[in-house]
């Protein structure tokens, strides 16, 4: 007689992190496998659980059974990638496998789509419809030998057009058709796809299966993806989706701040995406039009003429000479908005203002020069009196020492003081230049003479069809197209006291950017009709100059000299520790992680790489009870 097979099952209970060995009754043996759902005994109550293990052990104890089969859950090798995930990012097991399960109850895998013998295009075809496609054919069977890569693609090109691409090009691969005509009726390698959200995703689903493409679209589409389909596409958790045969790991928009999680453990899909890709032995390929540095993969980028050409017009309104107190609009905006107006009058005028919270910038009444540091250029605030500072290596000597002031400048990024005077002109007639978003959709209204409607992220769908709209980050993706986008204030957004935050606006002025995308992208030129106009008091900013020239490489190659400089991730590894007992478990720490105090009640971790971060967090027993951990968090 064969021994029984026992089960190690992870409860689906919230809080609860610890495993048990169920027995499997002979009837489910065939259906429980590891990832499977099934219904338990817990504490005398009836809960849910994941399979974790399945082995054939003798117990010293009489273990209960499983109850009942109810669901196909993660496949093994995603339930690996659970594991992984939880011990990188410090936090349980449970919440990635959670992300990972179907959202109803799926008994068995759908049956497979019957693939069409003849796709809608073909590479041939599809280069055709525009020049700079072929520049990109040669750079994605490069990218598609294997390994991780860095994969810059301009804004103006179409994604629908690249993923088309990066399938017909893997299943060429596999079937070994040179000609780009290859039999998609033989069983191929399924592509996993990352959108940065949902909108994107749906979009790309409806455009593929147009074509003839099989698309399991997650989350709905969960059973299909099990079942096999030739690309298995959507947001962040569908990183954990289960693929039969993964050949290729694609994620849109990689450098975008939606790929991690808000909630505890905060993890990342490009992380996790990138480890997928390495365990399977297939290729990750991350695209952005402004590539962040990833260790470890290559970068490739299109030729610098034809990337240029795929970027929109950026008109820079250097406001220096215009007066703070005259407000946030330049002489020449209304003639301008009222010339997009008329040229295309069935496509908005898009106003970018992200005015969040408390945040103010200062600019001198005399030359109009926003206040920054001397030291690291950030932005300044006043203080009624000076404040000590302290700095991991000992003192500076601070400027002015000796002389007495009764209002002080502090810088809100590295926290020195001067005398409130302009450090460009000495004058000391310093103004606020920030009203609020409701304020300005007022004034504007005003300005233009046009109704304005304010977008937020929960403006009802018929906001977005007025002909002017303003709004924070979330009217870059409520509208789908537009004639001109105006950021109105990008300065207060550079100077925002985070270490991401150039690379921030960055992404935002890429967002703004595929809003002036027309139908089709095909002649390589720039539309100097439409076209992003920023108004700002620092236009010799990196960022400005880069969005400007269409080359993210002059804001990233000064960029990443200083987060070297400052050792700032990818150069080292950051976690921020929060709860009412973050001090007591940060002293522990202390001597084997650098330690600073941030914020009231918070403390900032910094460690060599994400290895060492993670196994010193581990071994001081971390997150625990009123301790709270975020792993490489965005917003610092």
């Amino acid at each position: 007689m064969s021994a029984p097979k026992v089960a190690t099952v992870l409860p689906d209970v919230a809080g609860f992190d610890k495993c048990f060995d169920y027995l499997i009754p002979p009837e489910m043996e065939d259906s429980v496998r590891v990832g499977s759902i099934v219904r338990i005994s817990l504490q005398h109550r009836s809960v849910r659980g994941f399979v974790l293990d399945i082995d054939t052990k003798a117990s010293e104890f009489t273990l209960l059974p499983i109850e009942k089969f109810l669901s196909l859950g993660p496949p093994p090798e995603v339930v690996e990638l659970c594991r992984f995930g939880a011990s990188l990012y410090c936090g349980g097991l449970r919440p990635f496998l959670v992300s990972a399960k179907p959202p109803v109850l799926v008994k068995s895998p759908a049956t497979p789509a019957a693939r069409p013998k003849t796709p809608a295009a073909d590479v041939s075809s599809l280069l055709q419809e525009s020049p700079l496609l072929e520049k990109i054919v040669v750079r994605l069977r490069t990218a598609l030998e294997g390994g991780v890569t860095l994969l810059e693609i301009p804004p103006l090109l179409l994604r629908s057009h690249v993923m088309l691409l990066i399938h017909l090009l893997l299943r060429e691969k596999e079937t070994g058709a040179a000609d780009g005509h290859p039999d998609r009726t033989a069983p191929g390698k399924t592509c996993l796809v990352l959108t940065a959200f949902r909108k994107d995703a749906r979009n790309l689903s409806a455009y593929l299966r147009k074509r003839n493409i099989g698309v399991a679209d997650i989350p709905g589409d969960w059973a299909a993806a099990a079942s096999g389909a030739e690309i298995v596409l959507g947001n962040r958790r569908s990183v954990l989706a289960p693929v039969r045969d993964l050949g290729a790991v694609v994620v849109f928009d990689a450098h975008h701040e939606a790929y991690q999680e808000e909630r505890t453990p905060t993890w990342k899909a490009t992380r996790l995406a990138v480890e997928r890709a390495r365990a399977a032995g297939a290729a990750c390929i991350l695209i952005s039009p402004i590539p962040a540095p990833e260790p470890g993969a290559q970068s490739i980028s299109l030729p610098k003429a034809a990337a240029v050409g795929a970027w929109p017009y950026v008109q820079v309104m250097d406001r220096r000479p215009d007066d703070p107190r005259t407000g946030l609009y330049s002489p020449a905006l209304r003639s301008l908005v009222d010339a997009r107006l008329k040229e295309e009058p069935d496509m908005p005028a898009v106003f970018f203002y992200n005015r969040k919270g408390r945040d103010r910038l200062l600019a001198c009444q005399k030359c109009g020069e926003v206040v920054r540091c001397e030291f690291c250029r950030g932005a300044c605030e006043v203080t009624g009196k000076p404040k000590k500072r302290n700095e991991v290596g000992g003192e500076r000597e601070e400027p002015f020492a000796d002389a007495v002031y009764t209002d002080f400048l502090s810088c809100k990024l590295c926290g020195r003081q001067r005398p409130k005077v302009c450090a460009a002109c000495g004058s000391t007639g310093l103004s606020t230049i920030q009203p609020g978003v409701n304020k300005v959709a007022g004034e504007l209204s005003s300005l233009l003479g046009r109704q304005v409607n304010e977008i937020t992220a929960d403006s009802p769908a018929e906001a977005e069809t007025g002909r002017v709209l303003i709004g924070t980050e979330a009217v870059l993706y409520a509208v789908r197209r537009a004639s001109v986008v105006v950021f109105l204030d990008i300065d207060q957004d550079l100077l925002r006291p985070k270490y991401k935050s150039g690379e921030k606006v960055l992404s935002q002025l890429a967002s703004a950017a595929r809003l002036l995308t027309p139908r089709s992208f095909t002649s390589g030129e720039r539309n100097l009709k439409r076209r992003i106009v920023i108004q700002t008091r620092i236009p010799d900013h990196p960022v400005i100059l880069a969005a400007a020239a269409g080359d993210p490489s002059l804001f990233w190659e000064q960029e990443k000299r200083l987060r070297e400089q400052l050792r700032l991730p990818p150069y080292s590894a950051l976690a921020l520790v929060s709860g009412s007992a973050a001090k007591e478990a940060v002293r522990e720490l202390e001597g084997r992680l650098e330690v600073a105090e941030y914020g009231q009640g918070s403390f900032l971790l910094r460690a060599k790489d994400e290895e060492e971060l993670a196994l010193i967090l581990k071994e001081a027993s971390l997150p625990r009870k009123n301790v709270k951990v975020s792993v490489d968090p965005n917003d610092v």
